[in-house]
């Protein structure tokens, strides 16, 4: 059974900055990260042509919890849809993640997530 994470809310205005999930169980084994860009407030898929796209996640349950990178966590938001970038992926515990964006050009909106499974 798989469960999905909202960073932020369902959708989000694009911003420079951080946008966090809530807290997670860890019991989930593998998690899957995904960004969808928006021309308006989620209605029509966009690809922006610039900036940058950073997740990152953690398993520190402490009040300032250290956020590490994950694979395939860092990209060009202008290659949001290319089929060749590694999807980012985390196989173990997280009980939090965070998403990054920065200076992003030509999209309006975002909505991020990440789908958990067993």
């Amino acid at each position: 059974m798989s469960r999905i994470f909202y960073f932020g809310d369902t959708v989000n205005a694009v911003a420079s900055g951080n946008f966090f999930t809530e807290t997670m169980s860890s019991s989930y084994r593998d998690s899957y990260f995904n960004i969808q860009f928006y021309s308006d407030a989620g209605i029509t898929p966009a690809t922006p042509t610039d900036g940058t796209v950073s997740f990152k996640a953690t398993d520190d349950r402490s009040v300032n919890k250290r956020y590490k990178s994950i694979i395939g966590g860092n990209f060009k938001a202008e290659d949001v849809d290319d089929e060749n970038r590694i999807q980012p992926t985390v196989i173990g515990p997280l009980i939090m993640a965070r998403i990054a964006l920065d200076s992003v050009i030509g999209a309006t909106h975002f909505s991020a997530w990440i789908e958990r499974g067993d």
